[in-house]
């Protein structure tokens, strides 16, 4: 674990990755989780940065919790540790430059069904919404950066695992194709 702080920006990066999100009673669960004319880039504050993510220093916030509708352990939302960072850490500037989700890399698949990658769109979709609730909490984000652009070789994982938003086809000459979340993503920004 690694933190970055100057006191003279308040910077802190944090790599929020890994996050499992449930259903929340706070999270308007009758609106489309693709619906960018609920959420999108003009959601936040003029200024915010928006990209993709290639490397950072990471901070992991984690707090398990029981979900109570499975009773599996999972991490509650992004809302709560930026919350915390905010009050732990004198109101410092953040930005998020890290957070992601992998998927199994499953042979089985086709390309269409590899592409199809709806759990990637929720889970971005939820972490903006808190994140947007937080930035009305008065939690200074500044920057959200999806991990990540493409999938790639995972130290720990090596290729048993994908994380982009962009598919990679290892086997074809490592040719790249736009999946659900990233014409998502891509929608999301347009919406200025």
């Amino acid at each position: 674990m690694a933190m970055q702080a100057s006191s003279s920006l308040g910077i802190v990066l944090l790599l929020l990755a890994g996050f499992i999100l449930r259903s929340s009673k706070a999270f308007p669960l009758s609106t489309p989780l693709y619906d960018t004319s609920f959420l999108n880039r003009s959601s936040f504050p003029a200024g915010f940065i928006f990209g993709t993510a290639s490397a950072s220093y990471q901070v992991l916030l984690k707090k398990v919790v029981e979900d109570q509708a499975y009773g599996i352990p999972t991490l509650t939302n992004i809302q709560r540790p930026l919350l915390y960072t905010k009050t732990k850490y004198d109101d410092p500037l953040i930005y998020i430059t890290e957070n992601g989700i992998d998927q199994l890399n499953d042979p089985k698949l086709t390309l269409e069904e590899a592409l199809f990658d709806t759990s990637r769109v929720d889970y971005h979709f939820r972490h903006l919404y808190y994140l947007q609730k937080a930035i009305k909490d008065g939690v200074k984000v500044k920057g959200y950066f999806v991990w990540s652009l493409l999938d790639n070789f995972e130290w720990v994982s090596g290729y048993t695992v994908r994380f982009g938003i962009n598919y990679v086809d290892y086997k074809n000459e490592q040719k790249r194709y736009p999946k659900l979340s990233a014409h998502w993503f891509k929608n999301f920004l347009k919406k200025y």
